[in-house]
């Protein structure tokens, strides 16, 4: 499993994009157009064209180059290159453990522990640990921060979730594509290992410079 959709605690096999809408189309549309300026990639062909005029047979007319030559410059040129960066895994990335709650608990008692733990989401748990959704920072607030109201009438019930080998390009595009604040990640056995918020995301990118220490 690489993403999945978890559904009143059970994984569905439905595809994500026919579950959770997508963010504005209109919105990416524009973002797409503002793209489109001189140097992009849509136009570097034509823009290579408009400046250099390309001898298709001026591969022909080079110099021959001798073979050890070749190989020197070919060595001073890795030389050169940045070392490529490894794709994380989820597992590279997730907070764990995870700070958990109960739908027999109120939303009182849940804000608490997001203001002890300086966080924005719980993960919604049987008592058997086993993950039914999430409630939010957001959602507490919406309904007021002392409400005695159960988590079980106001959770989401419905959540995307990874694996802990999930790449991280995969859960970075969830995060572009869908409004979802974080996204659990949970084993083949339904237990859960971590969790993945923008935060996360956004200090993977802080710290880009030393990415080869989370590989």
């Amino acid at each position: 499993m690489a993403l999945a959709i978890y559904d009143h605690g059970y994984r569905i096999q439905t595809p994500v994009r026919s579950l959770f809408q997508d963010r504005s189309v209109e919105s990416l549309t524009e973002t797409r157009r503002s793209r489109h300026i001189p140097g992009s990639e849509e136009h570097l062909a034509e823009d290579v064209d408009n400046f250099f005029h390309i001898d298709p047979d001026a591969r022909k007319k080079q110099p021959a180059v001798s073979k050890d030559a070749g190989k020197a410059y070919e060595e001073t040129l890795q030389a050169g290159k940045p070392k490529p960066i490894p794709i994380l895994s989820a597992s590279k990335i997730m907070t764990s453990p995870v700070q958990t709650i109960t739908p027999e608990n109120n939303l009182r008692q849940a804000w608490l522990i997001m203001e002890e733990h300086e966080i924005s989401q719980l993960v919604v748990v049987t008592d058997e640990n086993k993950p039914l959704g999430l409630i939010t920072r957001q959602e507490i607030i919406d309904h007021g921060t002392d409400s005695t109201v159960t988590i079980a009438v106001t959770f989401q019930k419905r959540m995307i979730v990874a694996a802990p080998e999930t790449e991280l390009p995969q859960i970075a595009t969830i995060f572009v594509d869908y409004p979802v604040t974080a996204i659990p990640v949970i084993d083949q056995g339904d237990k859960l290992q971590g969790i993945i918020t923008r935060t996360d995301l956004i200090r993977l990118l802080i710290n880009s410079a030393h990415i080869e220490s989370w590989a």
